[in-house]
């Protein structure tokens, strides 16, 4: 054709505007390069841009889909139910915007606030001036002797004495009275917070004194009905044997060893008898016998009376 006129017989021909779709660019027929005409999609209608639009904002991923691309009437149902869905689903969803409560903040105030007041008033505590005397035992501050600073003396005998927290502001010390060039009689500055457990052994009497011991805070040991128990010699297990327990443990015989399997957790090693002889003692305070833990009566005989 050249122009509107065939070039062969001069028929004119009626110029008329193409109505085909818009979706696609048709580029100029070539007789010389090829027989057939070729077309270029334009961008909208691109695979890869219909599948971004239908995850980032579906509404035009879907009209450009059911416009342009020829996936199949099912496939199309699928992916537009399955983006409503999906839709839906994230409206009514508990995890939503809408049903995060604001309140929970709000709440939690309160008692916050109760529970600094609390812990003010606890950090003040009444100190007053305290001195006592305490003899072969294991003695906890809070609960036996008020927690502070203290100076121990010993008033007489001799016998290690340490507190659990020897490192750190502690001590563990061999004591008597009259002192030797083995022992102390006197030890200052000891540090006995809530908790820390001071252990006297052998016939030593200290004396602790402080001048400012937080009476206030002091939780006495309750008296136990329980009837005492008497053992000979022997190995006893508490839990089976006796009930596992917190004793006083008192020498009814000769002297003779008491010792326990827990004997650098609260347990016993002394000499026990008739006491004041200078060599065993009569009793030992507060030994500490949880389930398990091995008695061991040697030579003698002992009573375990039960104290909390």
């Amino acid at each position: 054709m050249e122009e509107n006129k065939c070039p062969y017989c001069g028929t004119e021909f009626e110029k008329k505007e193409d109505s085909r779709s818009s979706g696609t660019d048709y580029k100029p027929f070539n007789y010389a390069d090829s027989p057939y005409q070729y077309t270029t999609d334009k961008w909208y209608t691109k695979t890869w841009v219909i599948v971004l639009f239908l995850i980032f904002f579906f509404p035009i991923g879907l009209f450009l889909m059911w416009r342009y691309k020829e996936w199949g009437k099912i496939t199309k149902i699928v992916i537009t139910v399955v983006i409503a869905l999906m839709a839906i689903w994230g409206l009514i969803s508990p995890n939503s915007t809408k049903s995060t409560p604001a309140a929970p903040p709000v709440k939690t105030t309160a008692p916050a606030k109760q529970e600094t007041k609390k812990e003010t008033e606890k950090a003040t505590p009444v100190l007053e001036a305290y001195e006592s005397d305490y003899s072969a035992g294991i003695y906890t501050a809070g609960i036996d002797f008020p927690a502070g600073t203290y100076t121990l003396t010993a008033v007489s005998g001799s016998g290690n004495v340490s507190s659990s927290n020897m490192f750190s502001g502690g001590l563990n010390e061999v004591m008597s009275n009259p002192k030797d060039e083995y022992s102390v009689d006197s030890f200052g500055n000891a540090v006995l917070k809530e908790g820390v457990e001071l252990s006297i052994g052998g016939t030593a009497v200290i004396r602790l004194s402080s001048p400012e011991a937080d009476v206030s805070s002091m939780k006495p040991r309750a008296a136990v009905p329980e009837e005492a128990i008497d053992l000979g010699s022997g190995n006893f297990t508490s839990g089976t044997d006796f009930p596992a327990g917190v004793y006083n443990v008192i020498g009814t015989g000769a002297n003779g060893n008491v010792s326990s399997s827990n004997l650098y957790k609260g347990g016993i090693n002394e000499i026990l008898g008739p006491g004041g002889d200078g060599f065993g003692i009569h009793e030992f305070k507060n030994v500490s016998l949880p389930e398990g833990e091995t008695l061991t009566v040697s030579g003698t005989s002992i009573q375990l009376v039960p104290v909390r």
